[in-house]
């Protein structure tokens, strides 16, 4: 079975992750695999939390065609880009994994 990287850090050193639950991060390092930034939470908790922290503005910010651009973009990395566009790396990272605007090419 294939897990993601902080989601098996959480196993690893907390046990299983209860159902409906997911693993979050307070450090909002989608990278990040450190037990003490890890978090259980419900999808409404992580909504909530990107809220509080002005993460999920950031979908509002960009444009279909910055987000185009962004994927588009293979020399600059996602800190770079995100001081450009004025938002999180982490909103860059999804972008390009597109685990956000997945209808844009």
């Amino acid at each position: 079975m294939i897990r993601r990287a902080h989601r098996a850090a959480w196993i690893i050193f907390n046990g299983d992750i209860p159902e409906g639950l997911n693993v979050l991060h307070k450090c909002d390092v989608a990278l990040c695999v450190n037990p003490e930034n890890l978090f259980l939470g419900t999808q409404k908790d992580n909504i909530i939390d990107c809220l509080k922290k002005g993460r999920m503005d950031a979908r509002n910010k960009l444009k279909a065609e910055q987000v185009i651009a962004i994927r588009n973009e293979k020399i600059l990395g996602c800190k770079k880009l995100a001081k450009i566009y004025n938002v999180n790396p982490t909103t860059i990272m999804e972008i390009r994994r597109r685990d956000t605007w997945s209808s844009l090419p």
